[in-house]
């Protein structure tokens, strides 16, 4: 039982890390960002097409040119900023959607399996920039007062694949053999009985 609790939780904690994007910082007023910047009329980043078929967003392996995806989009007004392990490290397809025109909505980021990532509140733009640590979300707000402020978000992935590492069984040192109607444990150096006896 305690094992089965460990595994659970273990996967629980996996799907956590994977889809990790955290508020950094707010500012007061409209930050200035670096110049690599991808704005809400970048429709996809890095190896991604896609086209709208009936309120299904195609994605397409731009190598292959096979279908790589399909993603029922969430009732909302529209969606943008399509990116893979940006939003999370998972290989699945992310991308910004808002229940309101742009500009006025309450945005969104999903992935293709139709989960939610973030909630990023009420914005009136929306920007991913590049810095030499990875990607950062980069969201413009403005209050019933007619004041802006800057959120940044940090975001988990670097636009590849985070690879899984499996652990590899260790060489076996020691065999067994059968001798003399026997079966003896056989070693690197030596030969044992099954009681542990050293046979010359």
């Amino acid at each position: 039982m305690k094992k089965s609790i460990f595994i659970i939780a273990a996967l629980l904690a996996a799907t956590f890390v994977n889809a990790q994007i955290t508020l950094e910082h707010t500012f007061e007023g409209t930050l200035r960002v670096p110049h690599e910047i991808i704005d809400v009329n970048s429709r996809t980043l890095g190896d991604i097409y896609a086209y709208e078929d009936n309120g299904t967003l195609v994605c397409i392996d731009p190598l292959t040119y096979n279908e790589s995806a399909r993603i029922a989009i969430p009732d909302m007004k529209y969606y943008d900023m399509m990116a893979k392990n940006i939003y999370s490290t998972d290989g699945l397809i992310g991308f910004i959607t808002s229940d309101g025109s742009y500009g006025s909505g309450h945005a969104y980021v999903y992935n293709q399996n139709g989960i939610m990532l973030a909630d990023l509140g009420v914005c009136f733009y929306i920007c991913l920039i590049k810095i030499s640590s990875g990607y950062k979300l980069v969201v413009y707000r403005e209050n019933d007062e007619s004041r802006r402020t800057t959120s940044i978000y940090s975001l988990p992935g670097n636009g590849e694949t985070t690879a899984v590492s499996t652990p590899s069984s260790p060489k076996r040192l020691a065999r067994k053999i059968a001798r003399d109607g026997q079966v003896l444990v056989q070693t690197g150096n030596n030969t044992y009985t099954l009681t542990g006896t050293e046979v010359k």
